[in-house]
């Protein structure tokens, strides 16, 4: 049997931990257009308005898009170019001017190795490295490389100040949990 969501406590919870904005569910391209405006007016004109508002966009964009194409559970949705990953993602304000955009989603078991090895280079890598292979994933993009060619993940961690992750035992699979400091 399903348990009945307690919205007093998740409400209370976000808002104690200052959740600015919150989605959670399947998330399509059409839903990332539509919740995009909305975050796009709060940061750039409404009263969180901040000097760092592209680049939370951008990396909110960016972590929402990996929710679409890559998570583990998926629905398909006719009119769609991906159809939906089902996830969820918050932008956190930290302090005045500091952001947290965390977003997470399913991994599969068969592709957790190959996601952390990436989710593990690209952070040992220096800032320079970043900008180089954002560069050439640039240039295989442009000459028809596959979809994305994994410029989202060299944008985020090119915005963020700190970039976190961590993989969490789901039985079968894993909930891929990053942290995007802004």
């Amino acid at each position: 049997m399903t348990e009945k969501f307690n919205v007093a406590n998740t409400m209370a919870t976000l808002e104690a931990a200052n959740i600015l904005i919150s989605y959670g569910g399947y998330m399509s391209d059409q839903t990332l257009e539509g919740v995009s405006q909305g975050i796009k007016a709060i940061f750039e004109t409404g009263a969180l308005k901040t000097r760092k508002a592209r680049k939370v966009f951008s990396v909110f964009v960016e972590s929402a898009q990996n929710i679409i194409f890559y998570s583990g559970r998926r629905m398909e949705i006719e009119g769609t170019r991906d159809g939906a990953g089902f996830g969820s993602i918050f932008i956190q304000q930290l302090e005045d001017d500091l952001f947290d955009v965390i977003s997470v989603t399913t991994v599969l078991s068969a592709k957790k190795t190959d996601f952390e090895g990436r989710l593990s280079k690209l952070l040992e890598m220096t800032d320079e490295d970043v900008d180089a292979a954002y560069e050439e994933q640039l240039m295989n993009q442009i000459t028809g490389s596959e979809k994305g060619a994994g410029l989202g993940l060299f944008e985020i961690r090119r915005q963020s100040t700190d970039l976190a992750f961590e993989f969490i035992d789901q039985e079968n699979d894993y909930l891929l949990v990053m942290r995007a400091t802004i």
